[in-house]
């Protein structure tokens, strides 16, 4: 992957969320970034269930890597909970941030690895192969596409994302989104809008294609 583009990259993560506000499946982690979240989630399990991703996710955003890591871990429907398809899009864009940025995000990818370990054998496949910046063809030519491409490219490239699983190529790219869009500043990107999601006592840990490499 080249040098990062941030006159680029900007305008393309907002294509990545204008899709998956508009476009990602229903019950897809989509409502995280949706200003009517949560709104498909309609029993008080599925409820319960939005409450404890929000209050995950928005430890990650806060910098508390591995306790909402853990957090979010095995949360969610699927072979691969939308949790753990979160992370894996998490890691994946910290991973295309070192490449691109020549930053140093080893430390924070570990933390998160090593929280979001877990039972599932095709979630620790994933989170695993993520950690080292390894995908399936559809999220590694977004990930390009939000580096490198037109918007056209994104546009195209998230769609095919989108169709991959219930809901876990949508999962994987709002992981994308929170990753790449962040920053690693201690209030940039997507930091204020998490603020909403209350993180109390509350808000405890639950029990718990083919594979490219970058080049």
């Amino acid at each position: 992957m080249g040098p990062l583009e941030p006159a680029k990259l900007a305008p393309n993560l907002r294509v990545l969320e204008k899709l998956l506000r508009a476009s990602a499946p229903a019950r897809s982690l989509a409502f995280l970034i949706d200003d009517g979240g949560g709104r498909t989630f309609a029993s008080a399990f599925e409820k319960e269930l939005a409450r404890r991703l929000s209050a995950g996710v928005a430890r990650l955003a806060h910098g508390e890597l591995g306790g909402g890591a853990a957090q979010i871990r095995g949360l969610g429907y699927g072979l691969t909970p939308s949790g753990d398809d979160f992370l894996a899009g998490f890691l994946l864009g910290m991973h295309a941030l070192e490449m691109a940025a020549g930053i140093d995000l080893a430390a924070e990818r570990h933390t998160i690895r090593e929280a979001a370990r877990g039972a599932n054998p095709f979630s620790e496949a994933m989170l695993r192969s993520a950690a080292e910046g390894r995908c399936f063809e559809r999220a590694m030519s977004l990930i390009r596409a939000l580096f490198e491409g037109a918007e056209a490219d994104v546009e195209r490239h998230t769609r095919r994302l989108f169709a991959v699983g219930a809901s876990s190529g949508a999962d994987l790219g709002v992981g994308l989104l929170f990753a790449c869009g962040a920053g690693w500043e201690p209030a940039g990107g997507l930091l204020t809008r998490l603020r909403r999601f209350p993180i109390g006592a509350q808000d405890t840990i639950l029990p718990h294609d083919k594979v490219i490499a970058w080049s």
